[in-house]
Protein backbone atom coordinates (compact mmCIF):
# COMPACT_ATOMS: atom_id res chain seq x y z
CA UNK A 1 0.00 0.00 0.00
CA UNK A 2 1.54 3.56 -1.00
CA UNK A 3 1.98 5.87 1.55
CA UNK A 4 -0.97 8.01 0.14
CA UNK A 5 -3.00 5.15 0.49
CA UNK A 6 -2.29 4.34 3.64
CA UNK A 7 -2.95 8.04 5.19
CA UNK A 8 -6.18 8.22 3.29
CA UNK A 9 -7.28 4.78 5.01
CA UNK A 10 -6.06 5.90 8.43
CA UNK A 11 -7.73 9.60 8.03
CA UNK A 12 -11.09 7.66 7.17
CA UNK A 13 -10.61 5.47 10.01
CA UNK A 14 -10.37 8.82 12.33
CA UNK A 15 -13.12 10.49 10.66
CA UNK A 16 -15.30 7.39 11.66
CA UNK A 17 -14.21 7.25 15.12
CA UNK A 18 -15.23 10.59 15.27
CA UNK A 19 -18.61 9.69 13.87
CA UNK A 20 -18.95 7.18 15.82
CA UNK A 21 -18.69 8.91 19.00
CA UNK A 22 -21.32 11.21 18.03
CA UNK A 23 -24.27 9.35 19.47
CA UNK A 24 -25.32 5.69 19.65
CA UNK A 25 -28.22 6.03 16.81
CA UNK A 26 -25.54 7.87 14.10
CA UNK A 27 -22.65 5.31 15.35
CA UNK A 28 -24.92 1.90 14.30
CA UNK A 29 -25.96 3.87 11.29
CA UNK A 30 -22.39 4.35 10.00
CA UNK A 31 -21.39 0.69 10.59
CA UNK A 32 -23.91 -1.00 9.04
CA UNK A 33 -24.64 1.20 5.80
CA UNK A 34 -20.39 0.77 6.08
CA UNK A 35 -20.85 -3.29 5.68
CA UNK A 36 -23.66 -2.35 2.80
CA UNK A 37 -21.48 -0.29 0.88
CA UNK A 38 -18.77 -2.88 1.35
CA UNK A 39 -21.08 -5.58 -0.07
CA UNK A 40 -21.78 -3.36 -3.30
CA UNK A 41 -25.03 -5.43 -3.94
CA UNK A 42 -26.07 -2.02 -5.76
CA UNK A 43 -24.17 -3.38 -8.77
CA UNK A 44 -26.51 -6.71 -9.14
CA UNK A 45 -29.20 -5.07 -11.14
CA UNK A 46 -30.20 -7.33 -13.96
CA UNK A 47 -28.00 -9.38 -13.52
CA UNK A 48 -28.27 -13.65 -12.15
CA UNK A 49 -26.23 -14.77 -9.18
CA UNK A 50 -26.48 -18.36 -8.79
CA UNK A 51 -25.33 -20.00 -5.58
CA UNK A 52 -24.85 -23.51 -4.72
CA UNK A 53 -24.25 -24.33 -0.94
CA UNK A 54 -23.63 -27.74 0.96
CA UNK A 55 -24.93 -27.42 4.23
CA UNK A 56 -23.56 -30.21 6.97
CA UNK A 57 -23.41 -30.50 10.75
CA UNK A 58 -20.71 -31.52 12.79
CA UNK A 59 -23.15 -34.38 14.43
CA UNK A 60 -22.79 -35.90 10.80
CA UNK A 61 -26.36 -37.09 10.89
CA UNK A 62 -27.48 -35.13 7.84
CA UNK A 63 -26.21 -32.78 4.31
CA UNK A 64 -28.65 -30.42 2.34
CA UNK A 65 -28.22 -29.07 -1.01
CA UNK A 66 -29.16 -25.69 -1.16
CA UNK A 67 -29.64 -23.78 -4.46
CA UNK A 68 -30.60 -19.83 -4.38
CA UNK A 69 -30.92 -17.43 -7.78
CA UNK A 70 -31.54 -13.59 -7.26
CA UNK A 71 -31.61 -10.91 -10.15
CA UNK A 72 -32.25 -7.90 -8.62
CA UNK A 73 -34.48 -6.28 -8.44
CA UNK A 74 -37.41 -8.84 -9.51
CA UNK A 75 -36.54 -12.43 -9.31
CA UNK A 76 -35.92 -14.89 -6.95
CA UNK A 77 -35.69 -18.62 -6.34
CA UNK A 78 -34.41 -20.65 -2.86
CA UNK A 79 -34.85 -24.66 -2.98
CA UNK A 80 -33.44 -26.98 -0.05
CA UNK A 81 -33.35 -30.57 -0.88
CA UNK A 82 -32.65 -33.55 1.41
CA UNK A 83 -31.31 -36.57 -0.75
CA UNK A 84 -33.14 -34.99 -3.36
CA UNK A 85 -36.24 -34.68 -1.96
CA UNK A 86 -37.27 -30.54 -1.78
CA UNK A 87 -38.26 -29.59 1.78
CA UNK A 88 -38.62 -25.91 1.42
CA UNK A 89 -38.34 -23.76 -1.04
CA UNK A 90 -39.37 -20.19 -2.16
CA UNK A 91 -40.19 -18.10 -5.59
CA UNK A 92 -40.76 -14.45 -6.49
CA UNK A 93 -40.97 -12.40 -9.57
CA UNK A 94 -42.06 -9.94 -7.42
CA UNK A 95 -46.27 -10.22 -8.54
CA UNK A 96 -46.82 -13.60 -7.05
CA UNK A 97 -45.05 -15.00 -4.44
CA UNK A 98 -44.68 -19.19 -4.00
CA UNK A 99 -44.21 -21.26 -1.05
CA UNK A 100 -42.78 -24.87 -1.25
CA UNK A 101 -45.30 -27.06 1.54
CA UNK A 102 -43.36 -30.00 2.90
CA UNK A 103 -46.49 -31.76 3.79
CA UNK A 104 -48.53 -31.11 0.91
CA UNK A 105 -45.33 -31.99 -1.51
CA UNK A 106 -46.46 -28.91 -3.77
CA UNK A 107 -45.88 -25.61 -4.57
CA UNK A 108 -48.53 -23.14 -3.26
CA UNK A 109 -49.62 -18.97 -3.42
CA UNK A 110 -48.38 -17.46 -0.36
CA UNK A 111 -48.95 -13.91 1.22
CA UNK A 112 -46.04 -11.54 0.16
CA UNK A 113 -45.45 -10.73 3.92
CA UNK A 114 -45.21 -14.62 4.60
CA UNK A 115 -42.83 -15.13 1.64
CA UNK A 116 -40.29 -11.75 2.76
CA UNK A 117 -40.36 -13.67 6.19
CA UNK A 118 -39.16 -16.59 5.14
CA UNK A 119 -37.12 -15.18 2.07
CA UNK A 120 -34.84 -12.62 5.20
CA UNK A 121 -32.92 -15.60 6.58
CA UNK A 122 -31.90 -16.71 2.38
CA UNK A 123 -31.85 -13.43 0.71
CA UNK A 124 -27.66 -12.88 -0.20
CA UNK A 125 -27.94 -8.79 0.56
CA UNK A 126 -28.40 -10.32 3.90
CA UNK A 127 -30.00 -9.83 7.36
CA UNK A 128 -29.55 -5.94 7.59
CA UNK A 129 -30.46 -4.88 3.77
CA UNK A 130 -32.86 -2.26 4.10
CA UNK A 131 -32.45 -2.41 7.79
CA UNK A 132 -33.67 1.19 8.18
CA UNK A 133 -37.27 0.58 7.03
CA UNK A 134 -36.82 -2.67 8.78
CA UNK A 135 -35.98 -2.97 12.30
CA UNK A 136 -37.10 -0.86 15.24
CA UNK A 137 -33.71 0.46 16.79
CA UNK A 138 -30.46 0.21 16.27
CA UNK A 139 -27.87 0.92 18.81
CA UNK A 140 -24.03 1.51 19.17
CA UNK A 141 -22.30 -0.64 21.83
CA UNK A 142 -18.50 -0.06 21.08
CA UNK A 143 -15.18 -1.73 20.25
CA UNK A 144 -14.43 -4.97 21.80
CA UNK A 145 -10.97 -7.97 21.07
CA UNK A 146 -13.00 -11.47 19.59
CA UNK A 147 -10.51 -14.16 18.61
CA UNK A 148 -7.86 -11.07 18.27
CA UNK A 149 -9.80 -8.54 15.57
CA UNK A 150 -11.06 -5.73 16.60
CA UNK A 151 -14.70 -5.42 16.39
CA UNK A 152 -17.56 -2.97 16.23
CA UNK A 153 -20.75 -4.05 18.33
CA UNK A 154 -24.03 -3.29 17.03
CA UNK A 155 -27.77 -4.14 18.60
CA UNK A 156 -30.39 -4.40 16.33
CA UNK A 157 -34.15 -5.20 17.09
CA UNK A 158 -36.13 -6.55 14.17
CA UNK A 159 -39.32 -7.82 14.03
CA UNK A 160 -38.94 -10.26 11.42
CA UNK A 161 -35.23 -11.63 12.66
CA UNK A 162 -35.63 -10.76 16.31
CA UNK A 163 -32.86 -9.40 18.57
CA UNK A 164 -29.40 -9.91 17.47
CA UNK A 165 -25.77 -7.86 18.00
CA UNK A 166 -24.13 -7.67 15.23
CA UNK A 167 -19.98 -7.72 15.66
CA UNK A 168 -18.08 -5.85 12.13
CA UNK A 169 -14.44 -6.27 11.73
CA UNK A 170 -13.04 -2.62 12.13
CA UNK A 171 -10.50 -2.79 9.89
CA UNK A 172 -12.63 -4.20 6.65
CA UNK A 173 -15.78 -3.19 8.07
CA UNK A 174 -17.21 -6.43 6.95
CA UNK A 175 -19.82 -8.45 9.03
CA UNK A 176 -17.97 -10.57 11.12
CA UNK A 177 -19.96 -12.70 14.03
CA UNK A 178 -24.16 -12.40 14.86
CA UNK A 179 -25.13 -13.13 17.98
CA UNK A 180 -29.29 -13.83 18.46
CA UNK A 181 -30.51 -13.05 21.72
CA UNK A 182 -33.52 -13.43 24.10
CA UNK A 183 -36.33 -11.15 22.67
CA UNK A 184 -38.39 -9.51 25.33
CA UNK A 185 -41.71 -7.90 24.01
CA UNK A 186 -44.18 -5.85 26.14
CA UNK A 187 -46.79 -8.50 27.56
CA UNK A 188 -45.30 -11.44 26.30
CA UNK A 189 -42.91 -14.15 27.27
CA UNK A 190 -39.09 -14.02 26.87
CA UNK A 191 -38.30 -15.73 23.42
CA UNK A 192 -35.33 -17.95 23.37
CA UNK A 193 -33.17 -17.81 20.47
CA UNK A 194 -33.57 -20.39 17.74
CA UNK A 195 -29.32 -20.34 16.54
CA UNK A 196 -26.47 -19.32 19.36
CA UNK A 197 -24.45 -17.59 16.84
CA UNK A 198 -23.72 -17.37 13.05
CA UNK A 199 -19.95 -16.53 11.75
CA UNK A 200 -18.64 -15.58 8.44
CA UNK A 201 -15.24 -17.03 7.85
CA UNK A 202 -14.64 -15.80 4.22
CA UNK A 203 -15.89 -13.23 1.75
CA UNK A 204 -15.03 -13.85 -1.97
CA UNK A 205 -15.31 -10.90 -4.28
CA UNK A 206 -17.76 -11.97 -7.34
CA UNK A 207 -17.77 -9.54 -9.99
CA UNK A 208 -18.52 -5.97 -8.13
CA UNK A 209 -19.58 -7.48 -4.81
CA UNK A 210 -18.87 -9.19 -1.99
CA UNK A 211 -20.22 -12.57 -0.94
CA UNK A 212 -19.67 -14.86 2.38
CA UNK A 213 -18.80 -18.31 0.62
CA UNK A 214 -17.78 -20.10 3.64
CA UNK A 215 -20.39 -19.90 6.85
CA UNK A 216 -21.16 -21.60 10.26
CA UNK A 217 -23.67 -21.20 12.83
CA UNK A 218 -24.23 -23.20 16.03
CA UNK A 219 -27.45 -24.47 17.76
CA UNK A 220 -27.83 -26.45 20.86
CA UNK A 221 -24.31 -27.59 20.49
CA UNK A 222 -24.53 -28.43 16.98
CA UNK A 223 -22.19 -26.90 14.41
CA UNK A 224 -23.50 -26.00 10.92
CA UNK A 225 -21.08 -25.28 8.20
CA UNK A 226 -22.32 -23.67 5.00
CA UNK A 227 -19.61 -23.41 2.09
CA UNK A 228 -20.89 -22.11 -1.57
CA UNK A 229 -19.95 -21.59 -4.72
CA UNK A 230 -21.40 -18.34 -6.78
CA UNK A 231 -21.92 -17.64 -10.65
CA UNK A 232 -22.84 -14.04 -11.88
CA UNK A 233 -24.24 -14.01 -15.61
CA UNK A 234 -26.27 -12.22 -17.60
CA UNK A 235 -30.12 -11.97 -16.54
CA UNK A 236 -32.36 -14.90 -18.48
CA UNK A 237 -35.88 -14.99 -17.61
CA UNK A 238 -36.05 -18.36 -18.56
CA UNK A 239 -33.89 -19.33 -15.50
CA UNK A 240 -36.78 -18.58 -13.42
CA UNK A 241 -39.52 -20.80 -14.60
CA UNK A 242 -42.20 -20.72 -11.95
CA UNK A 243 -43.24 -23.71 -10.40
CA UNK A 244 -46.08 -25.30 -10.84
CA UNK A 245 -48.41 -24.58 -8.06
CA UNK A 246 -51.75 -26.69 -6.32
CA UNK A 247 -52.92 -25.04 -3.72
CA UNK A 248 -53.70 -21.16 -4.27
CA UNK A 249 -54.11 -19.83 -1.02
CA UNK A 250 -54.35 -16.03 -1.59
Amino acid sequence: MTKLRILVATLLLALMGTALAQSTNDSAAIVINRYLSNLGHDSLNWQTVDIKSVITFSDGNDTIMMERRFAFPEYSFVKLSRKGKVFFGLYSDNTEFLMYDTARHSWDVTSESDYLRMLAGYDIRGPLFNWENMVTSAKYHGVSTLEGNKVYRVAVSDPLRGDREYLFEQTSGNLFLTVKLPTIRKNTVVQTPDVDWRAIHEYTPIGGFLFPTLESYQYKGVITIISSEIQLKPFKKSDFERPETIHEYY
